[in-house]
């Protein structure tokens, strides 16, 4: 196996948002709008690691998708 090939599936939340703004609004805005069980422990999973590592947490392109799904919920 040729380890140059694997690819790493996260990344650090600097490397998805350039301004780390727009990574804490989304963040805030999934605390206040989740609203299932699953949602809601999936949001302070993801606050509770922020608070740890910060900008170099890593997080995968599936948790962004899934926080900005929390952050904006379609009725």
């Amino acid at each position: 196996m040729n380890s140059e090939k694997i690819k790493p599936k996260n990344k650090t939340v600097t490397e998805y948002f350039d301004d780390i703004g727009e990574f804490k609004t989304l963040l805030e805005r999934a605390i206040v709008n989740a609203n299932r069980h699953h949602e809601i422990e999936f949001v302070e999973g993801i606050q509770a690691r922020y608070k740890k590592f910060g900008e170099k947490m890593f997080i995968s392109e599936k948790q962004v998708l899934w926080l900005g799904k929390a952050a904006y919920p379609v009725d």
